[in-house]
């Protein structure tokens, strides 16, 4: 996962590999709210197979939010609405000092 921008609009980028030649991106954009939930309803999803050389996009409105994960920043939990696996996702990290 990758947040890029600031101040007022944020740019994520998500890749999820399912085999070797087979993965799916996630972006989408949004602001976070003074209680530190980024709504978005841009989300474009495309399975990517580089072994077939093919690029699809499964949707291009995807809707959920990203939050702080127990009012921390060293992780964030990810809701979409558009029925996947992976419901209620958290990611964790370690900011780069």
């Amino acid at each position: 996962m990758e947040i890029t921008g600031g101040s007022s609009l944020y740019k994520v980028s998500m890749r999820w590999s399912s085999s070797y030649a087979e993965h799916a991106t996630w972006t989408f954009s949004g602001k976070f709210s003074d209680t530190g939930i980024l709504s978005y309803s841009d989300c474009v999803m495309t399975i990517v197979d580089s072994e077939k050389n093919t690029s699809t996009v499964k949707y291009s409105n995807g809707s959920g939010k990203l939050a702080y994960v127990d009012g921390s920043n060293e992780g964030v939990s990810w809701t979409y609405d558009n029925g996947e696996t992976g419901e209620d996702t958290a990611f964790f990290y370690k900011r780069k000092t």
